[in-house]
């Protein structure tokens, strides 16, 4: 134990003399005897320099009893366990009775009575009751009574070595004469079992919490069952005693012992008094359940109710049939098909047939007593039929698949998934069918049997293997157009998603060229039977034919694939919807199937995109329209690139004879500034219609450049790049309508939109009186106006 020391705390174990003892205290427990003294000289413990004795140190004794046999391996153990758990300083040795005894620190004689047994030194197994199981098994085995036959005996110490708590059953070995008053017990069991009610005189072995060990409850009732003798007597006997449980805190049937009667040399099971109530009348075996229901007796009543003529289908029925464990569970049989009435076809959707019955007797369920048949109840009313729905599995001949799909529904009463009554089959067409609970369908897909998990009744995984299995009946010759549709079908993952498919060209009627780049060549065309929609009253995808859409013809140096998939199938996405890919059998170019608003993004004219989609406005078509120009190079160059940057700006050359009522409005050093009438007015782009117009008679603002009959280049790079750059800004109050030209003097004119009418125009109605904030907002544009002006001018 000495060369165990690592460090200068740790305890020295020594032998110390008998007379360095002064007894205070002592406890005793069973045959232990725990002694609390004072240790005249103490322990060692390391001072400064050296080790020194802690006098007069308060230790504890305890006596290993007959301990001068022990040997001093058995000693070191012990030890070893109380250095690591209590710390032990060493041993000493009474001198009268030659008992070696254990010296260890005062802790133990505080925790002895709470957390460890004094007969072996471990921790209790319920220290609460001082249940030690190590200690009680060894009293067990020095105190067992043998029933002098080997087997009976080994049996017994086997269940003995169950016992794992101070409360579970002792199972032992019970003399016969310990039994009195006997009483036959009759009706149980179909005279199958013999049952006697007797007093154990002496009673079963319980432990005691106060006392702290096992004392007998005596007097106590008991059920004795006689066991048969035959040739296998104790194999068969262990195995019944398997079945029960020695755990009193189990449902099991608890058994307390065996014996045996001396006349008949019959065994006996011994059991608690209330153990008919838990026994089978039938067979006498022990019920399987609290229901007082017998699987083995149930299942051999169920087994003479099977009456299908096809030995396939009687196996099926008896193979789920024995996965009865509860009587709660569902009972599945042959059901004669003229049980049921009222048969209506519910879904017929490409997988299965599904009507709906309603089933005469309904489905069997125990009573507490025996199977009946279940009704429903509407209305207060009793209904003696019940309401089901029939899946017909499509052929008249029973197929192995079919049988194994069966084998996975469940009977489990707890089992919340669908709910299987059994099977039966058509009169008429001879086909089979699966009888579930009424409506079943509305949960459930009528493939796969999976739930549906939303409201639309459509199963992801049954309606892509539906869709790859009719698309790979086409013969598109092209594998990278097939492994593209099947990776744009794999996508759909809701029964509103698109469906990508293949679609023959002589398909698509009413073709008509709607646009056309460099790249592709749009068509509207009207496809015939139309694309696949999840209809969900019926269950499955129906056409809508005759619908318009965008064909998106590409060059054939294009990459196809990839330009699907800029496209989405997700009819929520804001990108366009693409239905599909088809090919012109003529020129062998694909094309794209897209919804019918792609069309929208050309101009009707010249088939190109518009430059704005939203006003569906195309520059290209627009600006050949303007029928005036001023004849100056420059002034025209300057007049079309004003055109080309600024999209909804007519910017265009006016004839000055187109004003009127010329009025001189201010005067400055570089320019005079005029109030006119336009005649023809400016041109507006109506994006309703399409087009532009003009708005006659329209008040507008002159600005006449003085000495501008000469413009220079500069001059004119300032003009543009304040129009091109800063037309944002200056668009929103100073609108610039174009370029004139004062006949008489040659000067260059601006031709600007009146602002009066601008700030002018809301306070001329009468309703109208402004707020405080938008007084401030119509102050600070009046100042933007000002500002403009003053760049105009400066110009």
């Amino acid at each position: 134990m000495q060369i165990k020391i690592d460090g200068p705390n740790d305890i020295i174990f020594e032998w110390i003399p008998y007379d360095q003892f002064n007894v205070k205290e002592t406890g005793k427990d069973g045959l232990s005897t725990v002694y609390l003294v004072t240790w005249k000289d103490g322990p060692l413990y390391w001072g400064k320099d050296e080790y020194e004795r802690d006098s007069d140190k308060t230790v504890v004794l305890k006596s290993l009893g007959n301990s001068q046999s022990v040997t001093l391996n058995e000693r070191n153990d012990q030890s070893s366990k109380w250095y690591i758990d209590l710390k032990i300083y060493g041993m000493t040795q009474n001198p009268d009775t030659k008992d070696y005894i254990l010296v260890l620190t005062n802790k133990y004689f505080d925790d002895y009575f709470k957390g460890y047994c004094v007969k072996c030194s471990i921790i209790y197994d319920n220290a609460q009751y001082k249940w030690c199981k190590k200690c009680q098994l060894d009293y067990f085995e020095r105190n067992f009574i043998s029933s002098r036959n080997d087997e009976i005996d080994d049996l017994i110490q086997n269940m003995q070595l169950k016992i794992n708590d101070y409360k579970d059953i002792v199972f032992e070995w019970i003399p016969y004469n310990q039994f009195a008053q006997f009483n036959n017990i009759k009706g149980v069991g179909m005279g199958l079992v013999n049952l006697y009610s007797a007093v154990w005189k002496d009673g079963p072995l319980v432990y005691d919490t106060n006392t702290k060990k096992y004392e007998r409850c005596s007097n106590k009732l008991f059920t004795l069952k006689y066991f048969n003798n035959t040739q296998n007597v104790i194999n068969e006997l262990s195995n019944e005693i398997e079945e029960y449980s020695i755990d009193n805190n189990n449902n099991i049937l608890n058994i307390y012992g065996i014996s045996q009667n001396p006349n008949t040399k019959e065994y006996i099971m011994v059991f608690e008094s209330n153990y008919y109530e838990k026994y089978c009348e039938r067979c006498g075996k022990i019920y399987t359940n609290m229901y007082k229901w017998c699987k083995k007796c149930q299942l051999i009543y169920l087994k003479g109710k099977v009456t299908c003529e096809n030995e396939q289908i009687n196996g099926l029925i008896q193979e789920m049939q024995s996965k009865i464990n509860n009587p709660k569970d569902t009972v599945f049989e042959w059901i004669s098909y003229n049980q049921f009435s009222e048969v209506n076809i519910e879904i017929d959707n490409g997988f299965s047939i599904v009507y709906s019955a309603k089933w005469k007797g309904g489905p069997l369920y125990w009573n507490n007593k025996k199977w009946t048949r279940g009704f429903d109840r509407s209305d207060s009313q009793i209904s003696k039929s019940k309401k089901v729905s029939l899946k017909c599995l499509g052929n008249s001949q029973i197929m192995t698949d079919d049988l194994n799909k069966v084998k996975k529904y469940s009977i489990n009463y707890l089992d919340s998934n669908i709910k299987l009554y059994g099977m039966s089959q058509m009169t008429t067409t001879k086909d089979y069918v699966l009888v579930f609970e009424s409506k079943y369908h509305d949960k459930y897909c009528v493939n796969c049997d999976k739930l549906y998990i939303d409201n639309y009744k459509w199963c992801k995984l049954c309606q892509v293997d539906y869709l790859t299995k009719n698309f790979m009946d086409l013969n598109i010759g092209n594998e990278r157009i097939v492994d593209l549709i099947k990776e744009m079908q794999l996508k759909v993952n809701y029964p509103t998603d698109i469906v990508f498919e293949w679609i023959l060209f002589n398909q698509f009627s009413n073709i008509r060229k709607v646009g056309k780049d460099e790249h592709i060549t749009v068509y509207s065309a009207t496809w015939k039977d139309g694309p696949l929609k999840y209809n969900t009253d019926k269950r499955k995808y129906v056409r809508y034919p005759n619908q318009v859409f965008a064909l998106i013809c590409l060059n054939s140096s294009q990459n196809i694939t990839n330009k699907v998939r800029e496209y989405s199938i997700n009819i929520s996405a804001t990108a366009f919807k693409i239905y599909g890919i088809s090919q012109n059998p003529d020129t062998k170019c694909y094309a794209m199937v897209l919804e019918d608003r792609y069309c929208e993004k050309y101009c009707k004219r010249c088939c190109k995109e518009y430059t704005d989609i939203n006003y569906k406005w195309c520059k290209q078509c627009q600006i050949i329209s303007f029928p005036n120009w001023s004849g100056n190079e420059k002034i025209d160059k300057l007049i079309k690139e004003i055109q080309h940057y600024n999209l909804y700006l007519a910017f265009e050359w006016i004839p000055y004879n187109q004003f009127v009522g010329i009025k001189e409005m201010s005067k400055g050093g570089f320019s005079t500034v005029y109030s006119a009438i336009w005649k023809n007015g400016p041109l507006c782009y109506d994006g309703t219609k399409g087009k532009w117009s003009r708005d006659s008679d329209k008040i507008v603002v002159l600005k006449c450049l003085f000495n501008s009959q000469n413009i220079t280049d500069k001059f004119l790079n300032k003009i543009k790049l304040y129009l091109t750059n800063d037309f944002e800004k200056s668009g929103k109050v100073l609108k610039m309508y174009g370029l004139t030209q004062n006949p008489i003097t040659k000067d260059y004119i601006f031709v600007l939109r009146y602002t009066e009418e601008v700030l002018t125009k809301f306070i001329k109605r009468r309703w109208f009186i402004p707020t405080y904030i938008q007084e401030i907002y119509y102050l600070r544009k009046f100042i933007g106006f000002l500002q403009m002006r003053v760049r105009i001018f400066q110009m």
